[in-house]
């Protein structure tokens, strides 16, 4: 379906990273390795890693559709892949609120202050990387590779968070802050 890319061509590489970043790192977050954790931790990743992948699948679907009608090319310069990367980060930022309301005081409010002026950031930048795509008249090909990074980068930090902050929702007795 694809044509054979040159390694100098910005669809191979925004492919690659599509392939080789992204899609493991959902598959490590719905059935990645459990030794070593306790079962709440890992079914308070598990339920972060199918949240985040529910979020996903329609974009996995348009991204199928494109690729069955030979314009993926198109789909990898769309707002598509900063949209799905600003949702994660808004679904980061609602989880690390969840998680600071349920821990009761216990997690120190200065560092998750921090998270969510990152979160906003990012979940701002995915908004105006969108905007600009849609509005824009031509488009470099080289923006395939960082809308491919920018949905891989608010996966992984927004995973972590979304996990970390679901397991205190579910369990804010087992927290504990050193002073």
């Amino acid at each position: 379906m694809l044509p054979s890319l040159p390694f100098d061509s910005p669809f191979f590489w925004a492919c690659n990273v599509l392939l080789f970043m992204l899609l493991p790192m959902v598959y490590a977050m719905l059935f990645g390795n459990v030794k070593d954790r306790s079962n709440d931790k890992v079914w308070a990743y598990r339920e972060a890693g199918v949240e985040i992948a529910f979020v996903l699948f329609p974009f996995l679907l348009y991204s199928i559709a494109h690729l069955l009608n030979s314009s993926f090319q198109s789909f990898l310069l769309s707002p598509e892949l900063p949209m799905a990367a600003m949702i994660i980060a808004g679904i980061a930022m609602f989880s690390l609120l969840k998680g600071a309301s349920s821990a009761q005081g216990k997690l120190p409010v200065a560092g998750l202050l921090v998270f969510q002026l990152c979160f906003m950031a990012l979940f701002m930048s995915c908004a105006a990387l969108v905007f600009w795509l849609t509005l824009a008249e031509e488009i470099s090909e080289w923006f395939s590779v960082l809308n491919s990074f920018v949905a891989v980068l608010s996966l992984l930090f927004s995973y972590g968070t979304s996990a970390a902050m679901n397991y205190v929702v579910k369990h804010p007795d087992k927290v504990v802050t050193a002073s």
